[in-house]
């Protein structure tokens, strides 16, 4: 084997692990965006779902909230919501104990570590992304004073809100700019290849044969 076609096998080589782990890298700082933008969504509906329920409360008409819960749960991507409150909220409105009680660990640990809890999951209908959103008791929550009606310290969770979103649609865009990357990739190292190629033979195999025929 010339030593130009050696040089072009094991810089090809080379080539196409760098390609490919910057590929695998690539894909999953994609997959890693969508999963903080849809956490980001969650949030933001999260927080509009509290501002509608706040203004239910204040204008006497929580019987409404589950209508409420079921518009928004009509939201594009969402297949699951719920509301879950704390046991001092049902206390506090004369509710029974068990009413809307978190309805695992998860939802147990939100009043501990009053933090957005996110993990990507399998459900019937592919991958979706679970999201559980803390509501935070504050005495200036937009300009509504949430101590002064529940009657907790600053800073205690009061509730959340769980949802199940699909990753259908983001994983489909993940998946088409893997085929993009990987098309180009490939395109990249065969035209890298042939460059090479032509300049090993030129600069490197026929240098090589004329000095041995010298």
């Amino acid at each position: 084997m010339k030593i130009g076609t050696r040089f072009i096998i094991a810089i090809g080589s080379i080539l196409i692990i760098f390609c490919a782990i910057a590929v695998f890298v690539g894909i999953f700082i994609q997959r890693v965006h969508s999963t903080e933008i849809v956490q980001e969504e969650a949030v933001k509906i999260a927080d509009s779902v509290m501002n509608g329920l706040n203004f239910l409360m204040l204008n006497g008409m929580m019987e409404k909230s589950e209508f409420l819960l079921q518009q928004n749960g009509k939201l594009d991507g969402i297949t699951e919501m719920r509301i879950f409150r704390s046991a001092l909220v049902n206390e506090k409105f004369g509710k029974e104990k068990d009413f809307k009680k978190p309805s695992d660990a998860i939802e147990e640990e939100i009043f501990k570590s009053g933090k957005v809890y996110s993990k990507r999951i399998e459900t019937g209908s592919g991958e979706s992304l679970r999201i559980v959103v803390p509501y935070i008791a504050s005495s200036n929550r937009k300009g509504i004073d949430c101590i002064g009606c529940h009657q907790v310290p600053e800073g205690t969770v009061i509730g959340g809100l769980s949802m199940v979103v699909s990753l259908e649609k983001e994983n489909e865009f993940t998946k088409n700019i893997a085929l993009v990357f990987t098309a180009l990739t490939i395109g990249g190292v065969i035209l890298f290849t042939i460059i090479l190629a032509i300049l090993a033979k030129k600069f490197l195999n026929e240098p090589l044969k004329n000095f041995a025929d010298v």
